[in-house]
């Protein structure tokens, strides 16, 4: 698990239950500016390139219902995401924070 999100081309960060950044891709500065001192401050003191004004109401929603979130956001300079907000586990029947996708097209 520690390897899949340096592995893909797909921007990944792992929230825990309190939304502060647990583990994120090296290239995440695409959409977020994100480094390495970051890992435990909440998602959304960090300072990103989306606009996406809704990512903070869809997050917390998404732990609230355990329902994944799907929708296509812009960035600066024209670039589009596919954004995939999921919650998920390291034990069963126990949630453990979320992870957030974005897939640049």
């Amino acid at each position: 698990m520690n390897n899949l999100p340096d592995s893909t081309e797909i921007t990944t960060i792992f929230l825990d239950n309190k939304l502060q950044v647990q583990r994120f891709a090296a290239y995440v500065a695409i959409p977020f500016k994100l480094l390495p001192n970051d890992v435990c401050c909440p998602l959304f003191d960090i300072v990103t390139k989306l606009d996406y004004l809704r990512l903070q109401k869809e997050v917390i929603e998404v732990l609230k219902t355990l329902k994944f979130i799907e929708t296509t956001v812009n960035a600066e300079n024209n670039r589009w995401f596919k954004v995939c907000i999921m919650p998920y586990s390291k034990h069963e029947d126990m949630i453990d924070g979320e992870g957030i996708t974005f897939d640049r097209y």
